[in-house]
């Protein structure tokens, strides 16, 4: 994509190489802190009323907040952030450093913008959006779309390729859009709009790999079509 190349010259060496390594040592250590009473995430969560009160550094810094908090989530957190590190690195390799920067600054910078847009709903405050989490779980569609054939261990023993876990995260994904309609917060904005913003670097930075995989479902679709007809 044109725009995306552009960017990406503008950026020139204004990146960070091997960020995931960065990012993942940085939320483990929040982690850390927390598990030791020294509630760092406290400190570091977007919060819009906070940060006009002067607290700035939480425009960044709430991007190493911790999905789970306590020692009954150690390993949880463990492997979520080892499967982070995986797809980022991974994808970092595929793209280049410079250009998964520009991917992870494009999806942050999003998620800023609806950090502020909806800080002052009830529901964005009781949530401390916006979060890592969208983010980070979005890059494995774009793992997927590179290496859709590649298996993986579905709880370290059933191996599954790549892109049946990326239909069933698809599919999770739906589910969380109809929950901001239908849950007890509904309509929850905040959480749609993350949402959908954590799509945008996706379809910006695998146009072609999309178009492919549109092709290959309206493509399979139509044979089944056929045979539906045949029989």
């Amino acid at each position: 994509m044109k725009l995306i190349d552009w960017l990406e010259r503008k950026l020139g060496k204004f990146y960070v190489t091997g960020l995931m390594n960065y990012l993942i040592i940085g939320i483990g250590a929040v982690y850390l802190m927390d598990l030791f009473g020294l509630n760092a995430s406290v400190w570091l969560r977007f919060s819009k009323p906070l940060i006009l009160q002067g607290q700035v550094w939480r425009v960044l810094t709430f991007i190493l907040v911790p999905t789970y908090t306590g020692i009954g989530n150690l390993i949880q957190q463990a492997l979520i952030l080892y499967f982070w590190w995986f797809v980022g690195t991974t994808l970092e390799n595929s793209l280049g450093s410079r250009r998964f920067f520009l991917y992870y600054l494009i999806g942050t910078v999003l998620d800023i913008i609806c950090g502020f847009v909806f800080g002052d709903s009830f529901v964005a405050l009781l949530t401390y959006y916006p979060s890592n989490y969208y983010l980070h779980f979005a890059m494995f569609f774009g793992f997927a779309l590179l290496y859709g054939e590649q298996r993986m261990l579905l709880f370290f023993f059933i191996p599954v390729k790549s892109k049946w876990i990326a239909l069933a995260d698809g599919i999770f994904y739906l589910y969380l859009i109809v929950n901001c309609f239908t849950g007890a917060f509904a309509p929850n904005w905040s959480n749609f709009a993350l949402i959908l913003v954590s799509l945008v670097p996706i379809v910006l930075f695998f146009p072609y790999d999309l178009k492919l995989l549109f092709r290959s479902v309206r493509s399979g679709i139509s044979r089944l079509i056929i045979r539906l007809r045949n029989r």
